[in-house]
């Protein structure tokens, strides 16, 4: 586990207790960017929404370092697991409404 240091070396993501410095790379041109995320949401027509997005495993290879990369490929491939099951059931309860 590396420690935050704000020396500017990257954007810490907080994991539980521990906060990461991830390494901004050349690549890397947006100040923050989606690594893995779930909403639910309603839009303009009404419509309640469940949306789960991210970076891929093989584009986050493109974008991070080396070192940084484990991490990473970690949260997606743990996130994934955990919040997928989550978006499905949630999108069958709402179809079963219409």
């Amino acid at each position: 586990m590396r420690g935050f240091s704000g020396a500017g070396k990257g954007e810490a993501i907080l994991h539980g207790k521990n906060i990461y410095n991830i390494t901004k790379t050349k690549r890397m041109k947006n100040k923050e960017g989606n690594i893995l995320s779930f909403r639910i949401l309603i839009d303009s027509k009404g419509n309640l929404i469940t949306e789960l997005s991210g970076l891929l495993e093989k584009d986050a290879r493109k974008i991070f370092n080396k070192d940084d990369l484990p991490i990473i490929e970690k949260i997606i491939r743990e996130g994934r697991i955990k919040l997928e099951p989550l978006h499905v059931f949630l999108e069958n309860e709402l179809d079963s409404f219409t």
